[in-house]
């Protein structure tokens, strides 16, 4: 009957859809992932949520955007963010009552004990050798920070994932007990790239390159690059986008800085860029 064969196809195409369905996930999955970096204290960023969600479930997302009609489906909030590495947040509704807050990773207030610092510090020279301060998953300094985190060490109890990573970044800045080896893997600090620019930097030595030499031509040299980049460019790319741009070698070191990130954060560069963290990487942003 001409009526049958209608309820037949109809009868399939809700048996097509049940099953797509069936196959989606649930809200619970984004859900654990959000809750599990409110705990760590660290920003749910879309970027920085996509590797838990895709472990939790085993799937590969094609973009890190595919996160948003997930968490709206979940009932969760969608914050959108100008900045243009980390995109989107997805947060809870309401924050927990054992919540204290996300911690900033680039913060330069250094809030914790002389004793935490001095026994990492020990343990990091006698270490390092034999455990490198990384993970088959991450690299950089968030890897650093999860690798230390997971090996439950006594003076870091109590610390959050977030607040290591935070440490880790002292670590490397203003502590200078940390840097990266000329083939960028962490090191102690004497052993550093950084370490032998500070002595460089105390001569106020370019290395022999001609250079941007004043403040004011590095903000028009990196307003130019950022301009090129859409607003956006990792700071591992910055030195050679300067060169090819304007033919001039940029040496952190002509400006009294020995680590690049510390130069594109000066108070003289304000208004022109600032840095963000996205995973393991940094990225220099327009103001």
């Amino acid at each position: 009957k001409p009526g049958s064969s209608c309820q037949s196809v109809r009868f399939l195409f809700l048996a097509s859809v049940m099953c797509i369905t069936s196959e989606r996930p649930g809200a619970q999955p984004i859900i654990q992932a959000v809750e599990s970096m409110y705990r760590d204290r660290i920003a749910p960023t879309i970027a920085a949520l996509r590797p838990r969600y895709e472990a939790l479930l085993s799937l590969s997302l094609e973009s890190d955007y595919d996160l948003i009609p997930v968490a709206q489906g979940a009932d969760l909030v969608v914050k959108m963010l100008a900045d243009p590495v980390d995109r989107a947040m997805i947060l809870l509704r309401r924050d927990p009552k054992w919540f204290k807050g996300f911690v900033d990773p680039l913060s330069t207030s250094d809030p914790y004990p002389q004793q935490m610092w001095s026994e990492l510090s020990k343990y990091l020279v006698r270490s390092l050798d034999r455990q490198p301060l990384k993970t088959p998953e991450f690299g950089g300094r968030y890897g650093a920070a999860v690798a230390l985190h997971r090996r439950k060490l006594r003076f870091l109890q109590g610390y959050t994932l977030g607040e290591v990573v935070h440490i880790i970044q002292l670590a490397m800045g203003a502590r200078q007990i940390l840097g990266y080896s000329k083939g960028k893997e962490i090191t102690t600090w004497a052993n550093s790239v950084a370490a032998a620019k500070k002595k460089a930097a105390q001569k106020m030595d370019s290395c022999g390159e001609v250079y941007v030499a004043t403040w004011p031509e590095l903000r028009h040299s990196i307003s130019q690059v950022l301009r090129d980049h859409k607003g956006c460019i990792r700071l591992s790319q910055l030195k050679d986008a300067i060169a090819w741009r304007t033919g001039s070698y940029l040496a952190e070191t002509a400006f009294g800085y020995d680590r690049m990130s510390d130069l594109v954060t000066a108070q003289e560069l304000e208004g022109v860029c600032g840095v963000r963290v996205q995973g393991a990487q940094l990225f220099v942003v327009r103001k």
